[in-house]
């Protein structure tokens, strides 16, 4: 079993705190020393291992970590049991005075990909054939509405 909290919160949950106030973190894994040893307990944040507790053969592990929080993050735990033992923690989506979570050293670079994907539909409303698979052209009006909701989104968030 894999807990993480972050100030209280559980995995899923969202939080907002002030800039430069401090973020509270804790995973802890419980395993089996005979079925499911553990070796290692981490805090990831935007992919990145930010803590980490080894064990040999453990039981329990724990990790924990005090973050100032000066930007949106998500937060996680893994957990690693051996070969082909892992379990992961969904994350805690923490923001800033209000802000997104986003990851400000990727955000660039991903504010693109979705574009893609917009254009990819745009494209099956444009030349819906006549194949009975391809039914966005039935659902037009909202599709449209929706694709320009996307675009507005990623315009504010290209704008942080």
């Amino acid at each position: 079993m894999l807990f993480l909290t972050v100030n209280g919160k559980m995995p899923g949950d969202a939080l907002d705190v002030a800039a430069g106030s401090k973020l509270i973190i804790s995973a802890e894994a419980y395993g089996h020393s005979g079925q499911a040893p553990l070796r290692s307990v981490e805090i990831v944040g935007h992919g990145k291992v930010l803590a980490r507790s080894e064990g040999k053969d453990a039981a329990h592990l724990t990790v924990d970590l005090e973050l100032p929080a000066d930007h949106g993050i998500w937060i996680a735990a893994k957990c690693d049991a051996g070969r082909g033992q892992v379990a992961h923690a969904t994350p805690v989506y923490v923001s800033v005075n209000g802000g997104g979570w986003d990851n400000p050293r990727t955000l660039r670079r991903n504010l693109g990909v979705p574009e893609g994907y917009l254009k990819e539909v745009e494209q099956d409303l444009a030349n819906p054939g006549n194949n009975l698979d391809r039914q966005a052209v039935r659902h037009r009006a909202q599709l449209e509405r929706q694709i320009a909701e996307a675009r507005s989104q990623l315009r504010r968030m290209a704008g942080r």
